[in-house]
């Protein structure tokens, strides 16, 4: 509760992997969502660094909607256009 309530309280949180899970998507939440928060896993062995996939695969899914409109608009326009001439 204290996490969702005053979250600046906190600098570091040092507990085991299920709790640390549960945080780590409550606090991912506080922000916008898992897919917008990279993450990082520590132990005395290895280190494991998780990229933002989501958001990467946003920013493609937007960028190809974006393209597919316009492409899609000006053959609109065109047809438009050989129409109004063909009238005339």
């Amino acid at each position: 509760m204290q996490m969702v309530s005053n979250p600046h309280q906190f600098d570091v949180m040092v507990m085991p992997n299920l709790y640390g899970n549960i945080v780590d998507n409550l606090a991912s939440g506080l922000v916008g969502g898992a897919g917008v928060v990279a993450g990082a896993s520590y132990s005395a062995e290895c280190v494991v660094f998780e990229p933002v996939m989501y958001l990467i695969l946003y920013i493609y899914i937007y960028i190809y909607i974006y393209i597919y409109t316009h492409i899609f608009a000006q053959k609109n326009y065109i047809q438009s256009a050989i129409k109004i001439k063909k009238n005339f």
